[in-house]
């Protein structure tokens, strides 16, 4: 009986525990749930790591640094009165020195107001940096612990370490919320998050609590993309000064490798209400409009491509004007001729004979033209790793809005829309001998130096269309530069190859904005080797000039000039002539000659003995070193020497020097071997 009585109760025990435990699941126990709108603990996350963004040859572009927030428990039990009275004052001192809100005095009388009012939890300072939370903890009563009860708490806080550089690729958080490559891989940057518990302390502010159930994030993959900081640095240089140059509202550059795809710069400005331009959107990957010109590539790749026209075949322009149905197409200027092939409406970038021609043979076909721009991945969003807000528009026929007049306009880069970079695809590919690469800009990923993923370029069409095609395309687009639209930009050093745009800007649904341009250049170089695309888009330029080979084309070439001169791969070897002449050489002090030739890798020898001073002379082969043999007590003769040895000479041999001129000295007022005072002056005369 004993047995079923206390079996008995024990049960009853249990089921009141498993009643009770459901109301107060169910919410139905308004007891229990007071005491649970007052328990003091918490379970809160402790935040990953972000990972580390990184260019081309691993330099830093974004990283998060640790920074730490001071905390006091000033009734901590380690933290007796006799270590708390006998360590607070320098304690304040030290305090005051770095965080000047509070002097000594006041820092004082703070401490021990929290002593006697029993604070558990105060912040003291925040945003410390490593270097100085080092320093703290070498502090009085800091360095003791967090026992002893004063502590700090670490956070991350995200630094980017190339000011305006790339600002709308790279990213940034703005609301908590992360854009560009920040926001596109925000998954992978950003971790995971451990968990920690924590209590509530007066004030209602809460403070971490050492458990077994602690568990450690795991931060997040570092990346490494494929800009290059010294491509992006002159990319963005050259952006700004062709926007300040012609009061432009906004432009956008991107560099690209031919052979993979890889984005080597991204550069994007805007115009502020101050005047100052910043990267405040990409407009490389976003602004989704009508491109102008820069389409003319694809409408003689379709023309050519489809067997309809050669280069050499002819159109009446009309001399640049032509009247399709009930619209007016108008060249940019007045032709020198009324008949022009398709290498020359291309070359001079005539509207009305690039529209004539794509109008001729598409006009029953539209779908057929059509299908170059699917084929180019233009109707699609790019698969890119910054992801666009916008998508493009290519009109279809028999859909939307699409008229008679569609087919000429497009054919010119109207009635589309289309972002920079996937027009500078479509070059690319040209470049590429015809082989369409995704662009990207991710190339790899890793943890703690691990290696995790290494992104390979992937090819999205391996031929846009014939190669007999593709050359053309290319002669055609190295005459825009040697003697077309964009002549202003043909290099000595290297040969370019591209096209100019300009294009008006829409102004909604309601036409075009009255002076409003777009300027554009797209293109890709060496020509006979291409290893670089570009393209440049600046809209709505104010300063008079609005075509794309004044305006965009510049910035094409200071960034192109700039990747060459450092590029000794691409540059051709030099032709070194049969008459070449070694560098006249001054006279001067004989180590110092000697130094220069030497690091200039110029062969030298010397003649004789080697006296202090050397007179150098051209030989066949080599520099030939001769003694020049110096008399201090009669004029030197001081012709080939340069103005610094000449002037230390004649002053220390007493005599005062004036100079006219700049260079050498060519002759003296005192003849070389005559005799002189002290004191007395000589004249140089320089060349």
């Amino acid at each position: 009986m004993r047995s079923y009585v206390v079996f008995g109760v024990a049960f009853l025990f249990a089921l009141w525990i498993m009643v009770s435990s459901a109301r107060l699941q169910m919410g139905i126990d308004n007891e229990f749930g007071e005491l649970l709108k007052k328990k003091n603990t918490r379970i809160s996350d402790i935040k990953a790591m972000r990972g580390n963004i990184y260019a081309e040859g691993e330099r830093l572009l974004a990283t998060t640094t640790s920074k730490y927030t001071l905390i006091v428990d000033a009734v901590a039990d380690g933290l007796t009165d006799e270590m708390f009275d006998k360590n607070i004052q320098s304690l304040s001192i030290k305090m005051a020195q770095h965080f000047k809100k509070r002097d000594t005095g006041e820092w004082l009388s703070y401490f021990k107001m929290l002593r006697a009012k029993k604070r558990r939890y105060t912040i003291l300072a925040k945003g410390i940096n490593y270097g100085l939370a080092k320093k703290m903890r070498e502090w009085p009563i800091i360095g003791l612990g967090r026992y002893k009860g004063f502590y700090f708490e670490e956070y991350g806080e995200r630094l980017y370490f190339m000011g305006e550089m790339a600002r709308k690729a790279i990213g940034s958080s703005k609301g908590g919320v992360y854009v560009g490559l920040e926001g596109a891989l925000d998954s992978l940057l950003s971790g995971i998050n451990g968990k920690q518990m924590q209590q509530r302390m007066p004030g209602g502010v809460w403070r971490t609590i050492k458990t077994a159930k602690y568990n450690q994030p795991r931060d997040g993959y570092d990346i490494i993309t494929t800009l290059d900081v010294q491509i992006q640095d002159v990319a963005q240089y050259a952006l700004q000064k062709a926007v300040r140059l012609n009061k432009a509202q906004s432009g956008c550059a991107i560099v690209m490798d031919v052979k993979t795809g890889a984005v080597k710069a991204i550069a994007n400005l805007k115009r502020g209400t101050d005047g100052k331009y910043r990267e405040t959107k990409n407009y490389a990957v976003d602004d989704y409009s009508e491109p102008g010109s820069t389409v003319k590539l694809i409408s003689a790749m379709a023309l050519i491509n489809d067997g309809y026209c050669k280069p050499s075949d002819s159109i009446d322009i009309q001399w640049g004007k032509y009247k399709f149905y009930d619209k007016t197409m108008l060249d940019a200027s007045r032709p020198k001729k009324t008949v022009l092939t398709l290498h020359e409406s291309f070359q001079y970038s005539s509207n009305v004979g690039i529209s004539r021609l794509v109008s001729n043979y598409y006009k029953k076909r539209p779908k057929k033209f059509i299908a170059y721009f699917k084929k180019l991945r233009l109707d699609q969003t790019p698969a890119f790793d910054i992801k666009s807000a916008s998508f493009p528009i290519v009109q279809q026929p028999g859909k939307g809005t699409w008229s008679a007049n569609s087919l000429p306009w497009l054919s010119i880069g109207y009635e589309a829309k289309l972002s920079p970079l996937q027009i500078l695809t479509v070059y690319n590919a040209v470049a590429n001998n015809g082989t369409l690469m995704r662009p990207y800009m991710v190339s790899e990923l890793r943890q703690q130096g691990r290696v995790v993923d290494k992104i390979q370029p992937i090819v999205l069409e391996k031929k846009i269309c014939k190669a007999s095609t593709i050359e053309s395309l290319q002669k055609m687009m190295e005459s825009v530069i040697s003697d077309g639209t964009g002549k202003n930009l043909e290099s000595k050093s290297y040969a370019i190859a591209g096209k100019t745009g300009t294009a008006q800007i829409a102004n909604g649904n309601k036409g075009y904005k009255p002076g409003a341009y777009k300027a554009s250049f797209a293109g890709y170089f060496p020509a006979d080797n291409p290893k670089y695309s570009i393209i440049v888009v600046i809209n709505e330029p104010k300063a008079g000039q609005y075509y794309g080979g004044r305006v965009a084309g510049p910035v094409f070439k200071e960034i192109s000039d700039f990747i060459y001169s450092k590029n000794n791969a691409m540059q051709k070897a030099p032709v070194t002539p049969e008459d070449m002449e070694f560098p006249q050489i001054m006279k001067g002090p004989s180590n110092q000659v000697k130094y220069v030739l030497d690091h200039l890798a110029i062969s030298s020898y010397t003649i004789g003995k080697t006296g202090a001073y050397t007179e150098a002379k051209g030989g066949k082969f080599s520099v030939e070193l001769h003694k020049y043999d110096l008399d201090r007590s009669k004029i030197p003769n001081l012709k080939n020497m340069g103005l610094r040895d000449a002037t230390y000479i004649l002053e220390s041999m007493g005599l005062k020097v004036s100079y006219e001129g700049t260079g050498k000295v060519m002759s003296q007022s005192i003849k070389a071997g005559s005799r002189f005072r002290n004191g007395q002056t000589i004249k140089l005369l320089l060349k």
